[in-house]
C-alpha cells in the first residue's frame, strides 16, 4: 500500500491548529511534541505521572533530562486522556513482561523520545512502534555492527544510511514488545537512503513462527528520522495522519 499525496504521513511546520481527538478504527496518528516547550508548569505535568514513571525519571542525572521524560510522558498521557475522555492522571499502564506499558482495554500506543523532540503513535486495531532521533547523532561503526543482519552490513555503509536503519528497526522492534529479550541482529529492515513512502513488509521468525510486520517512514521536519512500524498488513483503508502536539 503507498500513500497518495493527500494521504503521505507528513509534518506541515505551518499545521498549528487543534488537533481533532475524533478517533476512527480506520487511523494511525501519529503527534510531535517539543518536549521543551511545555505549557503547563512541570509539577502539574509530574502529579499525572503514575509511581513507576516517577522513579524511572528519577534515575537520570541531568535536571533537562528528568523535565524531558516528565514532558514526554505527560504527553502520552494526555493523547490517550483525550482518545478515552479521561483525566491524563487517571491513565493506568499494565506492564508486560519486558516493561512495555500496555492498555487492555485501551488502543494501542507508543512512545519515542529524541532530544527536545517526542513522537507518540497511537492505533486503535494493530500493535505499533515508533522511533524517533536526531539526524546529527552519531551511531558508531561498533554500535551498528552489534545491531545488524549480515543483508544490512552488506547493503548499508555511511553515516546517516545506520542511523537511519536503527531508527527502522526500532519501531519494529517496539511493535514485536520483546524488549531487549529479541536480538536486534535477527531483523532486517534496509537503511539505505530510499524512503519507504509505501508499507514494507518486515518477516520476523519468533518463537517458531514467522510474524509480519508493516514499515513506513515519516516525514519529520528536517533535523529528525522517524518511523513508525504496525504488526501484520496495513488493513484495508487505513490512514496515517501525523501532526503536531502542544503540552
Amino acid at each position: 500500500m503507498c500513500f497518495d499525496p493527500p494521504l503521505l504521513p507528513c509534518f506541515s511546520e505551518a499545521s498549528s491548529g487543534p488537533i481533532c481527538w475524533n478517533y476512527e478504527m480506520s487511523e494511525v496518528n501519529v503527534y510531535l511534541g517539543h518536549l521543551d516547550s511545555a505549557r503547563l508548569p512541570h509539577d502539574a505535568l509530574r502529579d499525572w505521572l503514575d509511581s513507576e514513571e516517577r522513579t524511572r525519571c528519577a534515575a537520570y542525572g541531568r535536571e533537562i533530562l528528568r523535565r524531558r521524560f516528565v514532558a514526554a510522558h505527560a504527553a502520552l498521557r494526555l493523547v490517550l486522556g483525550r482518545v478515552l475522555g479521561r483525566h491524563p492522571a487517571e491513565i493506568i499502564f499494565r506492564r508486560n513482561a519486558w516493561g512495555r506499558p500496555e492498555m487492555p482495554e485501551g488502543p494501542a500506543f507508543n512512545l519515542s523520545h529524541a532530544g527536545p523532540q517526542a513522537l507518540i503513535a497511537v492505533s486503535a486495531q494493530q500493535a505499533i512502534g515508533v522511533d524517533v532521533e536526531l539526524r546529527e547523532r552519531k551511531m558508531s561503526r561498533e554500535v551498528y555492527d552489534a545491531v545488524t543482519s549480515a543483508a544490512e552490513h552488506r547493503d548499508t555503509a555511511d553515516a546517516g544510511d545506520r542511523l537511519r536503519l536503527w531508527v527502522r528497526k526500532e519501531a519494529v522492534l517496539k511493535a514485536l514488545g520483546l524488549g531487549l529479550s529479541f536480538a536486534p541482529q535477527a531483523v532486517t529492515v534496509g537503511g539505505h537512503a530510499t524512503d519507504y513512502k509505501c508499507w514494507k513488509s518486515i518477516l520476523i521468525a519468533e518463537a517458531g513462527k514467522l510474524r509480519e510486520f508493516s514499515l513506513v517512514d515519516l516525514a519529520l521536519p528536517h533535523r529528525l528520522y522517524g518511523a513508525l512500524a504496525i504488526h501484520g498488513a496495513p488493513k484495508p483503508g487505513l490512514t496515517l495522519n501525523v501532526q503536531p502536539l502542544v503540552i
